[in-house]
């Protein structure tokens, strides 16, 4: 099922409202914008560097950008946080 957009931000703006904090992985936004160029589906034909800078700029508001989410977890874990996937 295909969400829009605005719908999926505003239910994750809601959700920060309450206090919860969502994490997007760069490593993640690089694979993706690898598969994206590849796959022909960049039509500005940007190279992947240049689409994972666009995919990261535009994150919805308040996202926190991590390096790598795998170790972010694991120290997050160590602080007394908990993940849902």
């Amino acid at each position: 099922m295909a969400v829009k957009r605005g719908v999926l931000a505003a239910h994750v703006t809601a959700l920060q409202r309450r206090g919860v904090v969502f994490l997007a992985c760069h490593n993640a936004i690089w694979e993706l914008a690898e598969r994206l160029v590849s796959a022909g589906q960049n039509p500005d034909h940007l190279s992947t560097g240049a689409v994972t800078a666009e995919l990261t700029n535009h994150l919805i508001p308040d996202v926190v950008l991590t390096p790598g989410v795998v170790g972010t977890l694991v120290e997050l874990q160590r602080a007394g946080f908990a993940y849902s996937r």
